[in-house]
């Protein structure tokens, strides 16, 4: 055993790490470009480096994409570069914005345009990154939208619950004649009452408060259902897609204190927002999410292949990419 310790010891410590080039410090590039935003956002940030010195920044940051705000981990924020964007014949600036911690620039001064393609470049220091995509031509619209109420019991360890909500089904035509991608995306908006927890002189004070709060789509029978979000018309030009069955439940959280457990309590016929959104995707969009799905699938799964998440980003990392979106809302008790 010592003899195997020390042979892997050895042929690490011999191979020199200027073999690897690519294991260096690297810009990260991030945007979604769409007709319909009323900002351009673009985030910037630095790789770290499998053998380097970079700090992991962990903070969980919003990044708009135009249908939802997601959270995701952010490494090295660089708030000191220069961003572009271009259409081939103006170029404009970005400017960084310390709250959110992106580049962004609205609409009024530069326009992201249906069929047009966009250039967006990045410099800090000696590091220069740059990604170009195309926005899709046409909008898709959504097609035979039928929402009614669905029911749901689930039970475990702790307690038995009845998720309320709705269940959704809709179609739309594929465009005919040429490659497309598609992302679909449900949210509600609802208010429920939650408790606020304050500490006065050490003693625990509960409130409650009325808050809104926001589900969005799950399929029926999968517990990760990211990938089921996206299509492609490979094998079915022409078609009509559908989805025949999509849940949107009002969720119920628990909360634990120092005085016991608090659940998040429903407000009886109060409004709820059913936001419907089709976007028909750049094959950028759709090969970025799609690997990145399937690399958190196998994330800390030591018996999986590992999936690299695809990048279109010229010497450096991230996505660029471009889409173009028709949504409807329904207002509902």
């Amino acid at each position: 055993m010592s003899t195997i310790l020390f042979s892997c010891e050895t042929v690490i410590d011999d191979i020199p790490l200027s073999r690897f080039p690519d294991l260096k410090e690297k810009l990260v590039l991030t945007s979604f470009l769409c007709p319909q935003d009323t900002m351009i956002y673009v985030s910037l940030g630095k790789s770290v480096p499998l053998f380097g010195s970079g700090n992991l920044d962990t903070n969980k940051v919003l990044i708009f994409t135009g249908d939802s705000a997601n959270f995701v981990r952010v490494n090295n924020f660089v708030p000191n570069g220069l961003v572009t964007i271009s259409d081939g014949s103006t170029v404009a600036v970005l400017k960084f914005n310390s709250k959110n911690k992106f580049y962004e620039i609205p609409r009024r001064t530069f326009r992201i345009e249906a069929g047009k393609t966009y250039v967006v470049k990045a410099r800090s220091g000696d590091l220069e990154v740059e990604a170009t995509t195309s926005i899709p031509v046409e909008r898709v619209r959504i097609n035979n939208l039928q929402i009614r109420p669905f029911t749901q019991i689930t039970s475990s360890f702790f307690d038995r619950d009845t998720n309320t909500g709705y269940q959704l089904q809709f179609n739309w035509q594929d465009v005919a004649g040429q490659t497309n991608y598609y992302k679909i995306f449900g949210e509600m908006a609802y208010r429920q009452i939650e408790p606020v927890v304050k500490y006065t002189n050490n003693k625990e004070e509960i409130s409650f408060v009325e808050k809104t709060k926001y589900s969005y789509f799950r399929w029926p029978n999968e517990q990760n259902s990211g990938i089921r979000n996206y299509y492609t018309d490979q094998n079915a030009d022409g078609n009509i897609f559908k989805v025949d069955a999509v849940n949107l439940f009002e969720n119920i959280s628990r909360f634990n204190t120092q005085s016991g457990t608090y659940k998040s309590e429903k407000i009886p016929d109060s409004d709820k927002v059913i936001r419907v959104q089709l976007a028909n995707i750049s094959k950028e969009f759709y090969d970025y999410q799609k690997s990145l799905t399937e690399h958190n699938r196998t994330d800390d799964n030591p018996f999986a292949e590992p999936v690299q998440v695809y990048t279109n980003v010229k010497n450096g990392f991230g996505c660029v990419a471009g889409y173009n979106r028709t949504e409807v809302v329904v207002r509902t008790k």
